[in-house]
């Protein structure tokens, strides 16, 4: 399990270009967990550069972004995890379920997949299974 410098509480990087999607994200996170610090990633090679500097625990990761798509951010994160410490939990954000989306993000390594717009019963559930509950409060 991957975890922050601190050690005080998760490290959460949402990377998404939709701002509204961003935000909303943002703000329940907040809401669930108001000492988790959040990072904000608007592509992939953007998302990529942050994982290297931040250590993210948990990646939420839209599949479709500019210059580097969720897929491809992923295993580049996850490439440069295996050589620096433990791999974040990647959670694949999606508008649609299509065909065989679900395989290409296990295939990928992303831990878990959710759609837009967020559940926040299903983000708080997913986020505890993942995450040590310590990391969350």
């Amino acid at each position: 399990m991957a975890r922050n410098s601190d050690n005080a509480s998760a490290t959460i990087m949402v990377a998404e270009d939709d701002r509204i999607n961003q935000l909303v994200a943002k703000r329940m996170l907040g809401t669930l967990f108001p000492k988790v610090r959040v990072i904000e990633a608007t592509d992939g090679e953007e998302a990529v550069a942050f994982y290297r500097e931040y250590r993210p625990d948990l990646i939420l990761m839209d599949l479709q972004m500019p210059r580097l798509d969720g897929y491809a951010a992923t295993r580049a994160i996850l490439e440069e995890a295996e050589r620096t410490g433990p791999p974040p939990h990647v959670v694949a954000l999606t508008a649609g379920l299509i065909q065989g989306e679900r395989e290409r993000c296990v295939a990928a390594g992303m831990s878990e997949f959710l759609s837009k717009p967020l559940d926040q019963n299903k983000l708080k559930t997913i986020l505890e299974s993942l995450l040590d509950r310590s990391l969350l409060e």
